[in-house]
C-alpha cells in the first residue's frame, strides 16, 4: 500500500519556481498561466508522493525527473517526503547544472 509522503520543496527549486511564474505573471500580465502551471506541477507532485516511481530515473543516484509542460522537475524520494531539488525549463540549454551540486547543497529535513 503506498503512502503519502510530504512535498519538500528545497530553496533552490523554490527560487527557480518563483522566477518562472514571475517571468510568465510578467509577460502575459496575468497570473492565469501561472497559476495554471503551478497547478498542474502540485497535482504530479501529489501523485508522486503516492507513486515516487513514476517519474524518470537520471544519472544521478536515486534522482528521478518529470516534464510539466516545457518544465522538468528534478525529485528525490526519502522514506517520509519528495525532496524537490529542481524545476528547469526543458527548452533552455543549461550552461553549468551538476546535478550532484544540487543534492550536495540540498538541505536536510527541518
Amino acid at each position: 500500500m503506498a503512502t503519502n509522503k510530504t512535498v519538500v520543496w528545497q530553496p533552490r527549486a523554490k527560487r527557480e519556481l518563483r522566477e518562472i511564474l514571475s517571468f510568465y505573471n510578467n509577460r502575459n500580465g496575468s497570473s492565469r498561466y501561472s497559476d495554471r502551471l503551478f497547478a498542474e506541477m502540485e497535482y504530479w507532485l501529489s501523485r508522486i508522493s503516492d507513486d515516487g516511481q513514476l517519474g524518470e530515473k537520471v544519472d544521478e543516484k536515486d534522482v528521478r525527473r518529470i516534464v510539466v509542460e516545457n518544465f522538468l522537475i528534478y525529485y528525490l524520494i526519502t522514506p517520509e517526503s519528495v525532496d524537490v531539488l529542481s524545476v528547469r525549463d526543458g527548452r533552455r540549454k543549461p550552461k553549468k547544472f551538476k546535478m550532484s551540486e544540487i543534492i550536495m547543497n540540498a538541505e536536510p529535513d527541518a
